[in-house]
């Protein structure tokens, strides 16, 4: 009988008081008997906790002494009892103090059913964590070899223990040395079962490892095929598992191989299930994307429509999975092939879990955008408010989303709606995750200020205060963003407020992942510049060591700034002192991002040469150390970083003047070092660097100049003074035009900046004519 009936409920109240009435002691198999009854019974309903007060009274005053049948059939009565109330956890006491008194042995099956009967109770409870105790040493004492129903029920019964607790580990480390002496050969159901049972526990505990790696031997050497609905328990079973560790790979290599025997469609509630157990794993490991494969193939033999709901829940299972990766593609096409429209709007949870999923993936992919889209209409459909959670969870899915892509705009216009109409404020770590899910966005499109908008209300409602990671991952996410829109100022303003609030001072990542967020904003708006004195207060109470990375990508993030002002001084002096006090030797692309970053100050600005004398005193004395060990004739990467740095040193160089002598004997020392270098290399090879677009226009150049017995020469994908270029069309007598190919990304603000100055660079040093061709979108143009 269940509690979920009335009449169930009603006959417990009258059996209740019955019980409190008998004052015959309760013997053994009473109690046995009486537990074993339970087992229906739900500890959410008032007049079962009340029949657990009477019975733990009761078990307290007997004097009987459990057998070991008693204490299986006892605890395998409150399968269903969970211990978030007073009397369940008074009942556990009631009952453990019996299992310590009893000098009973336990056999197979009084193991198994003891063990299933915790699968509602949590080790979050000292209670539990006691009774657990108590039965490991039972289970220790006992000289019973486990059957395989013992070992799938007993283990499918710890589903909700953590194996942070020093108990669940104990009994861990009992039960492998039991299971390593079975000989016994587990079938699919058990399995599934045991593997199920390990959902709370983690691969960072050294017990959990040593399990796996038994139950792995028995699964390798078992000849039973695996139907959908096992292979989905067992692949739950491990949501809390890192495939950074050899023993999971192992496993899931293992049960990979049985998904690839067996000819089982995976189905609905089974996708998942199986796809939610793959949470904390990576697709970096082949084992996990073997495994993924197979999957695929089982999602795609399904008949039954995949509701968006349940394709919301199985996104959220592939948050550590990248888009680079041909079968995680596979997979996302397996779901999108199955997705039916969902009868029943997506909850505000499900929206959230479906983003975050997503987290690893990139809208470059065809079948991501789809998705995306499909997402997008269910959203628009949903009457739900998102909540804090909801929030941080689907903007921190959005980090590899770049809203040059219809599919995304249409998706944060969905998103924007929802979060515009929910009035609840951001928890600190919300605000960190939405605002870092926002870093490959652009305030060009008017999709993204309309999400900053909303999503602003909800920021300033809050009185969180953040942390250094908090404070690095909000900022770092607005890297696409300029403050010459309204949206970006409003947000600085509530970001500033918070910042401001928090005790905390910043950490050398929070240093640099705050600062190289703000390469898109000007110190020309008051807000920035609130900004800018709120975070130097921030780093000058700091006592944060700097590496190299973090001095390259705060300086990096400045820009757009200008030393004109006092708050922008400031900051480069707070700075300077910690690059002064930093250990690190800076590398070339470090160097090369700090230059890039203060081509906009002022040389005649102390603070500004302060920070010069500082990165000088970081460099290696010879500039040829940079360099590495290369010959003539060589061919130079596109990302080669000692070609950015010599680009940035040359652009610095000629923007910023004044600098002191020994700072401008060694950036000359420098540009001439680096060009060389650049000079002596290859250009990339064109199929590497060129679009397709670009060599159309280089052909159609050519052909042109052939029709018309033009005597010019046509190259692209070169190198023009340190510089890449497009087409570059050298002219017979010597004049050089250069014509670039901008696509989306040339308009974000970042871009045109560097656009700006290497062009102003190339016409007044080396007079080279530069014509820009601005394209919206290159399929369209191909096409």
């Amino acid at each position: 009988m269940s509690s979920e009936h009335a009449e169930v409920r009603e006959l417990l109240r009258v059996i209740a008081d019955k019980v409190a009435s008998c004052v015959v002691p309760l013997g053994a198999q009473h109690i046995g008997n009486a537990l074993y009854g339970l087992q229906g019974m739900s500890s959410d309903y008032a007049e079962v906790r009340n029949l657990f007060s009477i019975l733990a009274s009761k078990i307290s005053a007997s004097s009987a002494s459990l057998s070991a049948q008693g204490i299986g059939n006892g605890l395998y009565g409150l399968q269903s009892m969970s211990c978030e109330y007073e009397e369940p956890r008074e009942l556990l006491s009631a009952f453990t103090a019996k299992v310590i008194s009893s000098g009973a042995q336990l056999e197979s099956q009084d193991i198994g059913n003891a063990l299933y009967g915790f699968k509602s109770m949590s080790s979050q409870h000292e209670e539990v964590r006691e009774l657990l105790s108590a039965v490991t040493a039972k289970v220790a004492a006992s000289t019973a070899v486990l059957s395989e129903q013992c070992v799938g029920n007993a283990l499918y019964g710890l589903q909700g223990m953590s194996s942070e607790h020093e108990e669940v580990c104990n009994l861990l480390t009992v039960f492998s040395a039991k299971l390593t002496d079975s000989k016994l050969n587990l079938n699919e159901m058990y399995i599934g079962s045991a593997l199920f049972g390990l959902q709370c526990m983690s691969g960072e505990h050294v017990e959990v490892r040593h399990l796996i790696a038994i139950l792995t031997r028995k699964i390798s050497a078992s000849t039973t095929s695996i139907g959908g609905r096992h292979i989905a328990n067992a692949l739950h079973g491990l949501r809390g598992m890192s495939s950074e560790h050899k023993e999971v790979r192992r496993l899931v290599f293992a049960l990979a191989n049985m998904a690839a025997i067996s000819r089982a469609p995976l189905e609905g509630r089974h996708i998942v299930t199986a796809l939610r157990g793959l949470k904390s794993m990576t697709s970096e490991h082949e084992e996990v994307r073997d495994l993924v494969y197979r999957l695929s193939l089982r999602i795609m033999d399904s008949r039954v429509p995949l509701h968006a709901q349940d394709m919301a829940n199985a996104l959220f299972g592939l948050q550590g999975m990248s888009s680079e990766w041909t079968h995680v593609l596979e997979l996302l096409y397996s779901l999108f092939k199955q997705v039916d429209p969902a009868t029943v709007p997506l909850s505000a949870q499900e929206i959230g879990y479906a983003l975050y999923g997503f987290r690893n993936m990139t809208s470059d992919k065809e079948i991501v955008r789809d998705l995306l889209n499909v997402l997008a209409i269910e959203i628009t459909a949903s009457p739900a408010s998102l909540g804090a959670q909801g929030i941080a969870n689907a903007m921190y899915g959005l980090q590899g989303m770049s809203s040059e892509y219809e599919d995304v705009k249409e998706l944060l216009t969905a998103l924007s709606a929802k979060i515009s109409i929910s009035s609840v404020p951001l928890t600190s770590r919300g605000i960190g995750n939405a605002l870092y899910g926002l870093k490959r966005m652009s305030t060009q499109h008017a999709e993204v200020r309309e999400l900053l908008s909303a999503v602003t209300a909800n920021i300033a409602a809050s009185s969180a205060l953040l942390n250094e990671q908090e404070i690095g991952n909000s900022l770092y996410g607005l890297q696409g963003m300029s403050s010459d829109c309204a949206e970006v100022r409003e947000l600085l303003s509530a970001l500033s407020a918070r910042i401001e609030a928090s005790p905390v001072s910043l950490d050398a990542q929070g240093i640099g992942n705050a600062l190289y967020g703000l390469q898109s904003m000007s110190s020309e708006h008051a807000e920035v510049r609130q900004l800018l004195s709120v975070l130097t207060a921030k780093i000058t109470s700091s006592s944060a060591v700097l590496e190299g990375q973090h001095i390259g990508n705060a300086l990096y993030g400045l820009q757009c700034m200008s030393s004109k002002y006092v708050e922008v001084r400031d900051l480069l002096s707070a700075l300077s002192t910690r690059i002064a006090e930093s250990p690190a030797m800076l590398k070339a692309q470090e160097v090369g991002n700090a230059l890039y970053g203060l081509r906009g100050m002022s040389g005649r600005d102390e603070d500004v040469c302060s920070v010069l004398i500082s990165l000088k005193s970081k460099c290696p004395a010879d500039v040829n150390e940079f360099l590495p060990a290369k010959g003539n004739g060589d061919t130079l990467q596109k990302n080669d970083e000692n070609a950015d740095l010599c680009r940035s040193v040359t652009l610095f160089r000629h923007f910023v003047t004044d600098v002191p002598s020994e700072v401008s004997s060694w950036l000359e020392e420098m540009e001439i070092v680096l060009s060389t270098y650049v000079s002596t290399c290859k250009p990339h090879d064109e199929e590497d660097t060129q679009s397709k677009i670009e060599k159309m226009f280089l052909t159609e150049i050519e052909a042109y100049a052939r029709r018309r017995s033009i005597d010019i020469k046509v190259s692209g994908g070169v190198f023009l003074h340190g510089f890449v270029a497009d087409v570059v069309v050298t002219c017979h007598d010597g004049r050089v035009v250069n014509i670039e190919v901008d696509g989306p990304k040339h308009m974000y603000p970042k871009a045109k900046a560097f656009d700006f100055a290497r062009d102003k660079y190339l016409r007044e040093v080396h007079g080279v004519s530069i014509f820009r061709v601005n394209l919206v979108n290159f399929d369209n143009i191909l096409t």
